[in-house]
This record gives structure tokens, C-alpha cells and sequence, in this order.
């Protein structure tokens, strides 16, 4: 049995629920959208946004830490809480996302024309957003979440490919292995993940 959990990476509901579908299944495995990269980055304290990987991936850094002052719940925290729950029911925990470094190479090759593009609309997105459009506190609707990808797919389909395609694939192979050694698995895994994943899964037959 395969479990995939929906999470948003700033959300308080997240972190709950999180724990509480990990600690009533007591799965056998634990699998969590972290590269060893970004688990020891949490593990050690968050640490600034840089430029090290470009000023794309700056700005959505700071985007991201603004939104997340809102709901007092550091980015990732989910994903620890969910790393300590399997840990706490005795699950082996591993760390199944695209490392994060390659990923960030990736976005530096994206043209600069399309970077600014993208830059501007997270940066609209992110002053006209806020708790007047959605609830940053909870995991947003599937609704919502299929609305985004498309919006996306359509206007940023560079980043999709790299940030939403490319890591659906990496994650899936590394489930695909982990349902053939584990019976019981809880998949862990940012919201905008969760059904092209379950989709996977599905297909394979696991």
C-alpha cells in the first residue's frame, strides 16, 4: 500500500497532518520530497537566501520566507516532521527528491527573457496574493492546485518541465523501488506533486 500526503511547504495543517497519517499507519517506509542537501540545510537551521544559484532562485527564496513570517512555519518544516514521525514509528525514512543542486543548474539555463518573466510574476503574484485569496495556513483545494499547475504549464512551461516534471519522474523511480523491499509506504510530497504522482503509481500497478 502506497500513501501519497499533499502538502504546502508553509502550512501549519501541514505539519499535523503530516505526523498524524504517519503515526495511525505506522508504515514500514517514509519517503519525503528532500534531497540530502536540503534535509541537512533544515536540519542545521534555514539559512539565507543567496545568490550562490542565481537571482531567479534568490527572489523566489525570499518570496517564499515573506509568505512564510504569515504562517510562522518555516519552509520544509512538513517534510522534518514527517522525516522525525517515521523515525518515532520505527520506518526506515528516505530521501527521494532530485537533488536540489542540479535542479538550480537547471533554472540557470533557462533564457534570461523567460527568468524575468517568471520573476515578475511571482512577484505580482505574491502582493496581490496573501490571505485575501487563499489560506496560507491550510493545504489549497485540489481545485486550486490543478488551476495553478495549468497556469504554470501554460505561462512558465520552462519551469514546469524542470520544478514539476522532472521531479515527478525522479521521485517515481525512486518509489518504484521502495514498493518492491516496502509494503506499507507513506509518500510525502509538496501539493502540486501529489496526483501526477498518484497517477504513477497507479499505472505501475504497485
Amino acid at each position: 500500500m502506497i500513501t501519497v500526503i499533499g502538502t504546502s511547504h508553509i502550512s501549519p495543517q501541514s505539519v499535523e497532518s503530516a505526523k498524524s497519517v504517519i503515526i495511525s499507519k505506522k508504515p514500514d517506509c517514509v519517503a519525503v520530497e528532500l534531497c540530502p542537501e536540503r534535509y541537512h540545510a533544515l536540519k542545521h537551521g534555514v539559512r539565507k537566501p543567496s545568490l550562490r544559484f542565481g537571482l531567479t532562485t534568490y527572489i523566489f527564496s525570499i518570496i517564499q520566507q515573506h509568505l512564510s513570517h504569515k504562517t510562522h512555519i518555516m519552509p520544509g518544516a512538513e517534510m522534518m516532521a514527517a522525516v522525525e514521525a517515521g523515525l518515532e514509528v520505527g520506518a526506515k525514512v528516505v530521501l527521494i527528491d532530485a537533488p536540489i543542486g542540479i535542479t538550480l543548474q537547471k533554472i540557470q539555463k533557462v533564457p534570461p527573457s523567460r527568468k524575468i518573466s517568471m520573476i515578475l510574476r511571482l512577484l505580482f503574484d505574491s502582493l496581490k496574493g496573501g490571505k485575501a485569496t487563499i489560506d496560507l495556513n491550510k493545504v489549497p483545494s485540489q481545485a486550486l492546485i490543478d488551476k495553478a499547475m495549468i497556469y504554470m504549464k501554460r505561462d512558465m512551461p520552462e519551469f514546469y518541465e524542470i520544478l514539476v516534471v522532472e521531479r515527478n519522474k525522479y521521485m517515481h523511480e525512486w518509489i518504484k523501488k521502495l514498493a518492491a523491499d516496502y509494503k506499507n509506504i507513506v509518500v510525502v510530497v509538496g501539493a502540486g506533486h501529489k496526483k501526477d504522482l498518484e497517477k504513477m503509481i497507479k499505472g505501475d500497478k504497485l
